[in-house]
């Protein structure tokens, strides 16, 4: 919901078609950005714990990082320091941030868990009306 004057806002279906698309583009463009932006953060994350790993460094040190640390990096680095510690809220972020969210694991096992588990049911009732067919012939070639 939009807050402040709300009086000047044109809902979208009183736009014009031409309004409309330009609008689709514009948030199209934007989601490009948002995602690259996103991507972007997740490798120089991984590249910073890979660092971190590789020299054995604290990430306190940040001078032996090539090129300069921008605020970006400063922050990612404080939250593999809070990892370092324990800190079960960094993990969860990093794990976000990382597009390995737990949680989201988690239900995707069980959606996968519950899907074999399908696929098993359908087989045994294949299996059990194969086997009654199977059952129906032999007792018919028995009567003959």
């Amino acid at each position: 919901m939009p807050r402040g004057n709300n009086n000047n806002l044109i809902p979208g279906n009183e736009r014009s078609h031409r309004e409309a698309t330009e609008n689709g583009r514009k948030g199209g463009i934007a989601s490009g950005e948002a995602r690259r932006a996103k991507r972007d953060r997740r490798i120089r994350l991984e590249h910073l714990v890979a660092t971190v790993i590789d020299k054995n460094l604290l990430p306190g040190d940040i001078k032996h990082l090539n090129g300069t640390a921008d605020l970006e990096t400063i922050i990612d680095l404080a939250l593999v320091k809070k990892c370092q510690s324990g800190d079960i809220r960094a993990l969860e972020l990093y794990y976000k941030l990382r597009s390995r969210d737990p949680l989201v694991s988690a239900r995707v096992r069980e959606v996968d868990i519950k899907a074999q588990e399908l696929d098993l049911r359908e087989k045994e009732q294949k299996s059990d009306s194969d086997n009654a067919l199977i059952d129906d012939w032999l007792d018919g070639i028995a009567d003959d």
